[in-house]
């Protein structure tokens, strides 16, 4: 009975992890298509041109490092694109492995001691991006953007709760992540892209006293800034 209640749990927390970049997915696609019926053209100009807006909207995955260790994420993105050279809209990411500090003994506010054997790094964020598109060809096209967004950075229990107050720390960080990406079609209205970027973390540096006594900036913005290679699957209209 008890191992079925934590099989449970650990279902649960997995799908609570999901469920944020699933009803961004969602939503942009939403969009995606509502923007197809309309032929993907707008009525006002541009520099005396007509404005074409096309959408997209698709998962991703990225490997960086948290803490000198390789570390996987999982994520999503949407938006639009105008005039085949800009695109803008928002995306979520948050870190899918598993991370932990190993012993840590922290004295709490009531001066008691507690020592934790295994504690688990949680990493997420969702923000906005935008960027400049360069088309090569039908099939290719090379483009840089920015990825703008807040997150947390937390330490808690290798335990199945869901409850984040219980979190041991917990600090919002802001996140900036310039990219550079190349686009490949598989499909008409699917493409793939590689991208190349940097991940500049600031917001962590809580103070924290030990038993032994005091960790300054732990954990730190560098255990979670660092270069970063990522794929994405969008799906949308890219040549129109």
């Amino acid at each position: 009975m008890l191992h079925y209640s934590a099989k449970y749990h650990l279902i649960m927390k997995k799908l609570n992890n999901f469920t944020p970049i699933l009803l961004l997915i969602l939503a942009l696609l939403y969009t995606l298509f509502g923007m197809s019926q309309t032929e993907n053209k707008t009525g006002f100009p541009l520099y005396g041109n007509e404005t074409r807006i096309t959408g997209f909207a698709g998962p991703s995955l990225s490997i960086s490092e948290i803490k000198n260790k390789p570390a996987l994420f999982k994520g999503g993105s949407g938006g639009i694109i105008v005039n085949k050279s800009f695109f803008a809209g928002a995306f979520a990411e948050t870190h899918a492995g598993s991370h932990n500090t190993g012993r840590l003994s922290l004295t709490l506010e009531n001066r008691q001691s507690v020592t934790y054997s295994n504690l688990r790094t949680n990493f997420g964020f969702a923000g906005l991006i935008f960027g400049y598109i360069r088309q090569k060809t039908e099939n290719f096209r090379l483009q840089a953007g920015m990825g703008i967004a807040l997150g947390s950075v937390s330490l808690s229990e290798n335990d199945y709760r869901l409850d984040f107050r219980e979190n041991i720390i917990n600090d919002g960080v802001f996140v900036i992540i310039p990219k550079a990406e190349a686009g490949f079609r598989l499909f008409p209205f699917i493409r793939t892209t590689l991208g190349l970027g940097y991940r500049i973390v600031r917001g962590t540096g809580k103070t924290t006293v030990t038993s032994e006594g005091t960790l300054n900036n732990y954990p730190n913005n560098k255990d979670f800034s660092g270069p970063l290679v990522s794929i994405s699957f969008l799906m949308g209209n890219f040549n129109s």
